[in-house]
Protein backbone atom coordinates (compact mmCIF):
# COMPACT_ATOMS: atom_id res chain seq x y z
CA UNK A 1 0.00 0.00 0.00
CA UNK A 2 2.79 2.38 0.67
CA UNK A 3 4.65 1.68 -2.56
CA UNK A 4 1.21 2.66 -3.98
CA UNK A 5 0.57 5.41 -2.08
CA UNK A 6 4.36 6.52 -2.73
CA UNK A 7 4.30 5.70 -6.76
CA UNK A 8 0.83 7.50 -7.14
CA UNK A 9 2.28 10.51 -5.39
CA UNK A 10 5.15 10.75 -7.44
CA UNK A 11 3.02 10.31 -10.70
CA UNK A 12 1.06 13.37 -9.52
CA UNK A 13 3.69 15.50 -8.80
CA UNK A 14 5.86 14.22 -12.48
CA UNK A 15 2.34 15.24 -13.96
CA UNK A 16 2.39 18.92 -11.99
CA UNK A 17 5.97 19.56 -13.23
CA UNK A 18 5.41 19.02 -16.64
CA UNK A 19 1.89 20.70 -16.52
CA UNK A 20 3.71 23.84 -15.02
CA UNK A 21 6.30 23.28 -17.90
CA UNK A 22 4.34 23.51 -20.61
CA UNK A 23 2.26 26.76 -18.84
CA UNK A 24 5.88 28.30 -18.88
CA UNK A 25 5.95 27.24 -22.83
CA UNK A 26 3.29 28.50 -23.78
CA UNK A 27 3.53 31.69 -21.51
CA UNK A 28 6.91 32.57 -23.52
CA UNK A 29 5.64 30.98 -26.52
CA UNK A 30 2.69 34.23 -26.20
CA UNK A 31 5.41 36.59 -25.12
CA UNK A 32 7.78 35.80 -28.27
CA UNK A 33 4.41 36.28 -30.26
CA UNK A 34 3.73 39.75 -28.67
CA UNK A 35 7.20 40.67 -29.32
CA UNK A 36 7.31 39.78 -33.03
CA UNK A 37 3.85 41.58 -33.54
CA UNK A 38 5.12 44.65 -31.64
CA UNK A 39 8.72 44.56 -33.59
CA UNK A 40 6.59 44.24 -36.86
CA UNK A 41 4.40 47.18 -36.10
CA UNK A 42 7.22 48.93 -35.27
CA UNK A 43 9.11 47.43 -38.95
CA UNK A 44 5.73 48.69 -40.25
CA UNK A 45 5.21 52.42 -38.34
CA UNK A 46 8.90 52.98 -39.73
CA UNK A 47 8.29 51.42 -43.31
CA UNK A 48 4.99 53.74 -43.35
CA UNK A 49 7.16 56.83 -42.28
CA UNK A 50 9.84 56.36 -44.74
CA UNK A 51 7.46 55.98 -47.49
CA UNK A 52 5.51 59.01 -46.42
CA UNK A 53 9.10 61.33 -46.55
CA UNK A 54 9.74 59.74 -50.02
CA UNK A 55 6.14 60.82 -51.07
CA UNK A 56 6.91 63.78 -50.01
CA UNK A 57 10.17 64.33 -51.30
CA UNK A 58 8.99 62.91 -54.29
CA UNK A 59 6.18 65.62 -54.64
CA UNK A 60 8.83 68.23 -53.65
CA UNK A 61 11.43 67.28 -56.45
CA UNK A 62 7.95 67.02 -58.96
CA UNK A 63 6.92 70.41 -57.75
CA UNK A 64 10.57 72.02 -58.25
CA UNK A 65 10.57 70.44 -61.92
CA UNK A 66 7.47 71.76 -62.27
CA UNK A 67 8.33 75.82 -61.07
CA UNK A 68 11.57 75.13 -63.14
CA UNK A 69 9.77 73.85 -65.93
CA UNK A 70 7.24 76.86 -65.93
CA UNK A 71 10.42 79.56 -65.48
CA UNK A 72 11.53 78.19 -68.28
CA UNK A 73 8.55 78.58 -70.71
CA UNK A 74 8.26 82.16 -68.89
CA UNK A 75 11.95 82.61 -70.23
CA UNK A 76 11.52 80.86 -73.55
CA UNK A 77 8.67 82.97 -74.31
CA UNK A 78 9.39 85.57 -77.47
CA UNK A 79 8.75 89.23 -75.98
CA UNK A 80 6.72 90.69 -79.20
CA UNK A 81 8.81 93.60 -80.17
CA UNK A 82 6.23 97.18 -80.91
CA UNK A 83 6.67 100.57 -82.12
CA UNK A 84 3.53 102.32 -81.06
CA UNK A 85 0.65 102.52 -78.06
CA UNK A 86 -2.02 100.85 -80.50
CA UNK A 87 0.83 97.64 -81.17
CA UNK A 88 1.74 97.33 -77.38
CA UNK A 89 -2.36 96.95 -76.95
CA UNK A 90 -2.76 94.01 -79.31
CA UNK A 91 0.28 92.84 -78.02
CA UNK A 92 -0.50 93.12 -74.36
CA UNK A 93 -4.76 91.66 -74.78
CA UNK A 94 -2.71 88.68 -76.30
CA UNK A 95 -1.05 88.49 -73.07
CA UNK A 96 2.60 88.87 -74.74
CA UNK A 97 5.33 90.52 -73.52
CA UNK A 98 6.80 93.19 -75.23
CA UNK A 99 9.89 94.89 -76.09
CA UNK A 100 9.38 98.64 -76.87
CA UNK A 101 11.68 99.29 -79.99
CA UNK A 102 10.10 103.11 -80.58
CA UNK A 103 7.45 105.04 -79.31
CA UNK A 104 6.00 108.78 -78.95
CA UNK A 105 6.51 110.38 -76.31
CA UNK A 106 3.19 111.29 -74.54
CA UNK A 107 2.31 107.29 -74.75
CA UNK A 108 4.76 106.68 -72.26
CA UNK A 109 3.04 107.12 -69.46
CA UNK A 110 -0.35 105.50 -70.90
CA UNK A 111 2.08 102.22 -71.60
CA UNK A 112 3.13 101.63 -68.49
CA UNK A 113 0.19 101.70 -66.56
CA UNK A 114 -1.96 99.71 -69.87
CA UNK A 115 0.67 97.14 -68.59
CA UNK A 116 0.08 97.24 -64.80
CA UNK A 117 -3.13 96.82 -65.21
CA UNK A 118 -3.27 94.07 -67.82
CA UNK A 119 -1.14 92.36 -65.19
CA UNK A 120 -3.49 92.66 -62.37
CA UNK A 121 -6.11 90.71 -64.23
CA UNK A 122 -3.45 88.24 -65.37
CA UNK A 123 -2.50 87.12 -61.32
CA UNK A 124 -6.12 86.96 -60.27
CA UNK A 125 -6.82 84.74 -62.70
CA UNK A 126 -3.45 82.30 -62.36
CA UNK A 127 -1.50 83.35 -65.85
CA UNK A 128 2.10 84.46 -67.10
CA UNK A 129 1.88 88.05 -66.62
CA UNK A 130 3.19 90.16 -69.53
CA UNK A 131 6.03 92.33 -68.89
CA UNK A 132 8.03 95.40 -70.94
CA UNK A 133 11.55 94.06 -71.21
CA UNK A 134 12.69 97.35 -71.50
CA UNK A 135 10.66 98.88 -68.56
CA UNK A 136 13.53 100.88 -67.39
CA UNK A 137 13.64 102.64 -71.04
CA UNK A 138 10.22 103.50 -70.90
CA UNK A 139 10.14 104.78 -67.37
CA UNK A 140 13.07 107.15 -67.83
CA UNK A 141 10.93 108.72 -71.28
CA UNK A 142 7.70 109.03 -69.12
CA UNK A 143 10.67 111.29 -66.72
CA UNK A 144 11.95 113.22 -68.92
CA UNK A 145 8.44 114.02 -70.78
CA UNK A 146 6.80 114.76 -66.90
CA UNK A 147 9.51 117.22 -66.82
CA UNK A 148 9.73 118.95 -70.50
CA UNK A 149 5.52 119.43 -69.85
CA UNK A 150 6.28 121.45 -66.76
CA UNK A 151 8.58 123.30 -68.73
CA UNK A 152 6.43 124.22 -71.36
CA UNK A 153 3.18 124.57 -69.02
CA UNK A 154 4.90 126.54 -66.06
CA UNK A 155 8.06 128.24 -66.88
CA UNK A 156 8.12 129.04 -70.49
CA UNK A 157 4.75 131.32 -70.20
CA UNK A 158 6.42 132.77 -66.93
CA UNK A 159 8.86 133.50 -69.20
CA UNK A 160 7.37 135.77 -71.47
CA UNK A 161 6.30 138.23 -68.76
CA UNK A 162 9.64 138.45 -67.27
CA UNK A 163 12.03 136.59 -69.55
CA UNK A 164 15.15 137.66 -67.39
CA UNK A 165 14.04 136.72 -64.03
CA UNK A 166 17.32 135.14 -62.47
CA UNK A 167 15.05 132.60 -60.40
CA UNK A 168 12.60 131.55 -63.44
CA UNK A 169 16.33 130.99 -65.44
CA UNK A 170 18.24 128.93 -62.40
CA UNK A 171 14.64 126.77 -62.57
CA UNK A 172 15.00 126.61 -66.65
CA UNK A 173 18.55 125.31 -66.00
CA UNK A 174 18.32 122.77 -62.90
CA UNK A 175 14.78 121.30 -64.85
CA UNK A 176 16.74 121.13 -68.39
CA UNK A 177 19.76 119.15 -66.81
CA UNK A 178 17.24 116.57 -65.04
CA UNK A 179 15.23 116.14 -68.39
CA UNK A 180 18.48 115.27 -70.28
CA UNK A 181 19.66 112.70 -67.98
CA UNK A 182 16.28 110.93 -68.28
CA UNK A 183 16.71 111.19 -71.28
CA UNK A 184 19.86 109.84 -71.68
CA UNK A 185 19.08 106.91 -69.61
CA UNK A 186 16.19 106.38 -71.98
CA UNK A 187 18.67 106.45 -75.08
CA UNK A 188 17.82 106.26 -79.02
CA UNK A 189 17.09 109.01 -81.15
CA UNK A 190 14.91 110.21 -78.19
CA UNK A 191 18.27 111.52 -76.31
CA UNK A 192 19.19 113.04 -79.29
CA UNK A 193 16.01 115.21 -79.74
CA UNK A 194 16.44 115.95 -76.37
CA UNK A 195 20.06 116.95 -76.37
CA UNK A 196 19.43 119.33 -79.39
CA UNK A 197 16.24 120.79 -77.48
CA UNK A 198 18.45 121.43 -74.12
CA UNK A 199 21.01 123.46 -76.36
CA UNK A 200 18.65 125.12 -77.52
CA UNK A 201 17.31 126.09 -73.66
CA UNK A 202 20.73 127.15 -72.67
CA UNK A 203 20.83 129.52 -75.29
CA UNK A 204 17.62 130.85 -74.02
CA UNK A 205 19.95 131.65 -70.77
CA UNK A 206 23.17 132.70 -72.25
CA UNK A 207 21.22 135.45 -74.38
CA UNK A 208 18.98 136.26 -70.92
CA UNK A 209 21.97 136.71 -68.90
CA UNK A 210 24.19 138.64 -71.58
CA UNK A 211 22.49 141.62 -73.53
CA UNK A 212 19.15 140.70 -73.20
CA UNK A 213 16.95 141.64 -76.14
CA UNK A 214 13.21 141.24 -75.52
CA UNK A 215 12.29 140.69 -78.87
CA UNK A 216 14.69 137.81 -79.50
CA UNK A 217 14.32 136.32 -76.22
CA UNK A 218 10.52 135.81 -77.39
CA UNK A 219 11.37 134.17 -80.52
CA UNK A 220 13.42 131.78 -78.35
CA UNK A 221 10.70 130.94 -76.51
CA UNK A 222 8.10 130.52 -79.32
CA UNK A 223 10.77 127.99 -80.58
CA UNK A 224 11.36 126.14 -77.43
CA UNK A 225 7.30 125.41 -77.03
CA UNK A 226 6.78 124.49 -80.49
CA UNK A 227 9.97 122.11 -80.11
CA UNK A 228 8.44 120.67 -77.15
CA UNK A 229 5.03 120.53 -78.68
CA UNK A 230 6.93 117.99 -81.67
CA UNK A 231 8.60 116.11 -79.48
CA UNK A 232 6.18 114.93 -77.54
CA UNK A 233 4.06 113.74 -80.64
CA UNK A 234 6.94 112.55 -82.64
CA UNK A 235 7.96 108.84 -82.27
CA UNK A 236 11.15 107.96 -81.09
CA UNK A 237 13.50 105.00 -80.94
CA UNK A 238 14.97 104.43 -77.41
CA UNK A 239 16.87 101.82 -75.50
CA UNK A 240 15.66 98.43 -76.30
CA UNK A 241 18.71 95.37 -75.96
Amino acid sequence: MGDGVGGAGGGAASGASGGATAARRRRRRGEERRLAMGRGRKARGVADRSEGKAADLSQGKEDSRSKRGREREREAMTAVQVSSLTEAFDQVVARRSLIVQSLRPCDAAALLKMVELQAGFQEEEGEEVCVIKNKEAVMKVEESVNILSLLMSTVLPKLREYPTDRPLLEALCRYKEDMKKSAADAGGSYCTDINVFASRVTEYIDKALELPDPAALVRLIDDLEGQGRRILDTTYTINHN
